[in-house]
C-alpha cells in the first residue's frame, strides 16, 4: 500500500486538540505515537498525562508526570 503516516507535528496538533474537546482517548493515541517519533520531548508527557488524568487514568498518568519530572521537565 502507498499510505502515507501523518507527520508528528500534525499528530500533536490533532491530539491537543481532541483534549480541548474532551476526546481524552483520541489525544491519548495520538500523543502516543508522536512520543515515539521524539521520546526525549518531556511536554508530550505532560500532555499525555493530562489527558489520562481527565479520564481517571491515575497510575498511568503518574507515570507520564514522573517521565517528564525524571527527564527535566521545563514547565512549572
Amino acid at each position: 500500500t502507498n499510505e502515507k503516516r501523518p507527520c508528528a507535528l500534525g499528530l500533536l496538533e490533532r491530539g491537543l486538540c481532541y483534549s480541548q474537546l474532551g476526546e481524552h482517548a483520541r489525544a491519548i493515541a495520538d500523543l502516543t505515537e508522536v512520543i515515539k517519533a521524539t521520546p526525549k520531548e518531556t511536554l508530550l508527557y505532560e500532555k499525555r498525562g493530562g489527558a489520562y488524568l481527565a479520564l481517571g487514568k491515575y497510575q498511568e498518568a503518574l507515570k507520564d508526570f514522573n517521565t517528564a519530572l525524571l527527564r527535566g521537565t521545563e514547565s512549572g
